[in-house]
């Protein structure tokens, strides 16, 4: 992640917004759809007719486990993890437009858990990960986000307890966004887990029908964008607090 020098000032209505710039790369780079995009689905998961699976109570009922291992799923529609779910070495194909939304299921562990799994469309934009409440949810060992809206975002949430560790994202229009209106007041949260996480661009954004994303962008907006939100990023064994005008 690139990470010019913090320059933490008081907290005014001037300096409420931040954003964290990406690393751009230019050029015809190779996209995970070009990679993986070609393997057969297992199931699909989500809420069109497509789709075997609603939420992931269901899913887990059906395949009698909570645990996926190197499986290739698709996401049509939207997709509600509400119950705990790991993810090891999984490609996620998701159609235009789709999502999934993240809620605290009361498990002992982990709500949410990817390890070396990969989310990319084949087709447009896709709208991301949503998180409501306070989940706990985890990307690791080398999970990638690509061609997503809003990949994590986090305006819903309360306390999430979230844990990025060699996290590649790229090609989204934003990587982590974090906003909250004004008659909440500020808003603290917390991303303490956070180590060899990237912002990239690797190439032109897909195609997308998202109605946030502005008409012909072709660039990503931004790798973590903020509004009224007071966030404490831990990087490796170092933390930055007080994050609002850029980091």
């Amino acid at each position: 992640m690139f990470l010019p020098k913090a320059d933490a000032q008081p907290i005014t209505s001037d300096n409420l917004n931040c954003s964290v710039p990406i690393t751009y790369s230019k050029g015809s780079g190779t996209t995970l759809c070009d990679t993986y995009g070609e393997r057969e689905s297992d199931f699909i998961i989500g809420n069109t007719g497509l789709a075997q699976y609603e939420n992931a109570q269901a899913l887990i009922d059906d395949q009698l486990t909570n645990t996926f291992n190197n499986i290739t799923i698709r996401l049509s529609g939207g997709f509600i993890v509400d119950a705990p779910i790991y993810f090891y070495n999984c490609n996620i194909i998701c159609d235009a437009n789709s999502w999934i939304d993240v809620v605290n299921t009361n498990g002992p562990s982990d709500d949410l858990y990817y390890n070396n799994t990969r989310f990319f469309s084949c087709t447009k934009m896709w709208d991301g990960i949503y998180i409501f409440g306070n989940p706990t949810i985890s990307f690791v060992n080398n999970c990638e986000i690509e061609d997503a809206g809003y990949a994590l975002n986090f305006n819903n949430a309360t306390t999430p307890n979230t844990k990025l560790n060699d996290v590649r994202f790229n090609r989204n229009y934003i990587g982590i966004m974090a906003e909250k209106p004004v008659n909440q007041g500020l808003w603290s949260f917390n991303l303490t887990d956070m180590a060899r996480v990237t912002f990239e661009c690797t190439s032109d954004l897909s195609d997308e029908e998202l109605t946030y994303v502005p008409n012909n962008i072709n660039i990503s907006h931004a790798g973590i964008q903020l509004y009224r939100v007071f966030m404490t990023l831990g990087v490796s064994t170092q933390t930055i607090s007080a994050v609002f005008d850029g980091i």
